[in-house]
């Protein structure tokens, strides 16, 4: 009995962990889509793997090691995958809640297993079009889930320099094979080459010690992203998917295809991550409401962002304000030089720049602030980037699973801030 007391908050975490586990085992459904169909039989097109990876690398893509785990579990019984798919989510989440867990600081474990458990709850908000093609799909799986979920691992020990956290040296074999799955993807190998680099350049700049582990993690990150990058079947496939899906890509100028990459957001975060944004807005607010320092006229303005996003998903729902507050549904060179766009698109930013600048301001120290902005930023963008490419009409919902997985992060934070006073 003595035990169980003792150890009672493992066991709450346990059981959450076994509840959701069960849940998102079934709701996994592991879809096999043509491509998949395709993809597992790729191999037996080459003599050896040593001579499929030469061809993939230098005719599609640098991202091998993904590539070839999704090729290796095609191979397989789905339930499989299945069981594997829906253990990596469970790391995924367990790693956003030690992320938070060292950004704020509590010895609270009723908080502690509150955060805990809203983490998991949130995760069930992502949009079913993120889900079903980031996560249940088999392939999109390996290009959107496993480095996503691999990449928050890996990013602990420079979370942890940031926030002043101790890290023990056997924890970096894990850290350094995460890096072998999150730097063969190009959205989460650029968030974590950015995080690292933040991260020992405030070692240097505060004249800190670098830790040898440390320095060959980051060095690791540099080398695979390069080699994930610079690979020439990138070139192949955006010279083909510019011909195949965009022929009038090269039109576009830098600032139409970032004002693209705007619409694009925008109409995800007002049409299909409404809730997850509410709940962001909501946590800014009430923090910036229980700031004693705060003047009456900031903590008005706190409450813009959450009632435009409250008010879109309302009007939405009532097909009313259409093309002011939602409405950013079609997109394209056609659409960018239409005046209409432009008001909610300035509606839009207006609420961004708030939300950024709110956040900045809401914690008690600047530091959290910072790098809490920081990561926030990092989720955007880690999907405007996206509009810089052809594919942007065929990447479709997936490219949002990392930014949503960065959101968690915020609104984790921004929870436990409310909760320990």
């Amino acid at each position: 009995m003595k035990h169980i007391k003792k150890n009672i908050n493992l066991y709450i975490k346990i059981i959450i962990v076994a509840i959701f586990s069960i849940l998102i085992f079934n709701i996994n459904e592991c879809l096999m889509v043509a491509d998949d169909a395709v993809y597992s039989k790729v191999f037996h097109d080459f003599a050896t793997f040593k001579t499929w990876a030469y061809e993939f690398y230098n005719i599609w893509s640098g991202r091998i090691i993904t590539s070839a785990l999704s090729n290796l579990f095609l191979r397989m019984p789905l339930i499989i995958f299945k069981i594997c798919n829906t253990l990596v989510y469970i790391m995924a989440i367990i790693a956003i809640y030690k992320i938070i867990k060292y950004f704020i600081k509590t010895n609270n474990q009723i908080i502690d297993n509150l955060i805990f458990l809203s983490i998991f709850i949130i995760s069930f908000l992502i949009d079913r079009n993120v889900i079903s093609a980031g996560v249940v799909w088999v392939t999109g799986s390996f290009n959107y889930l496993w480095p996503t979920a691999f990449m928050l691992v890996a990013v602990i020990p420079f979370i942890k320099i940031l926030t002043d956290e101790k890290d023990r040296n056997v924890f970096f074999v894990i850290y350094i094979l995460a890096d072998l799955v999150a730097c063969f993807a190009e959205q989460t190998a650029l968030v974590l080459l950015t995080i690292g680099t933040i991260a020992i350049g405030y070692l240097l700049f505060n004249k800190k010690r670098i830790n040898k582990l440390l320095l060959i993690h980051y060095i690791f990150i540099i080398i695979l992203t390069i080699i994930e990058i610079s690979a020439p079947g990138n070139f192949v496939r955006f010279t083909a998917s510019t011909l195949r899906r965009y022929p009038t890509f090269d039109m576009l100028s830098i600032g139409d295809k970032f004002l693209q990459g705007i619409i694009l957001l925008g109409n995800q975060l007002i049409n299909y991550d409404n809730i997850l944004m509410i709940i962001l807005t909501l946590a800014i607010m009430i923090g910036c409401f229980k700031k004693k320092d705060f003047n009456k006229f900031t903590k008005i303005i706190s409450l813009i962002p959450f009632l435009y996003f409250t008010s879109s998903f309302i009007c939405s729902k009532l097909g009313v304000a259409d093309g002011i507050l939602y409405n950013f549904k079609l997109f394209g060179i056609d659409y960018i030089y239409g005046v209409t766009i432009y008001i909610p698109i300035l509606i839009f930013i207006v609420n961004l720049v708030l939300i950024i600048s709110l956040m900045l301001f809401v914690f008690d120290d600047y530091k959290t602030g910072i790098l809490t902005t920081l990561i926030f930023l990092g989720g955007l963008a880690s999907t405007l980037t996206i509009s810089f490419s052809p594919t942007i009409y065929a990447s479709g919902s997936r490219v949002f699973l990392l930014m949503d997985f960065l959101f968690m992060i915020v609104i984790g934070i921004l929870l436990k801030f409310i909760l320990r006073f």
